[in-house]
């Protein structure tokens, strides 16, 4: 089971935005853009868009990031939305 971890993110278009993530191991397994109502979730193996693929940083340690601790089920209720929505990204 991992820790669950939400924080301020900007896209690359610099809108607001937040990112959750899962950590395992001082790593991060899955995690959630959301911008503008657009869920995108990655992993390793796979993405919602290519624009917001998996980090090339997964490395995570809660002590140097501006992160704040969420609960599990708050990470499920996010990664649940972004699997709801058509894949193949925003303009697909």
């Amino acid at each position: 089971m991992g820790n669950y971890y939400k924080m301020y993110m900007e896209s690359h278009e610099g809108d607001e935005g937040e990112f959750f993530c899962e950590v395992v191991d001082g790593m991060i397994v899955r995690h959630v853009s959301v911008f503008n109502g657009v869920y995108y979730w990655a992993t390793r193996e796979d993405s919602f868009d290519g624009e917001y693929d998996f980090t090339s940083r997964p490395e995570f340690d809660p002590a140097t990031e501006r992160a704040e601790p969420i609960p599990d089920e708050a990470f499920d209720a996010v990664w649940a939305l972004a699997m709801r929505q058509p894949r193949g990204g925003v303009g697909a």
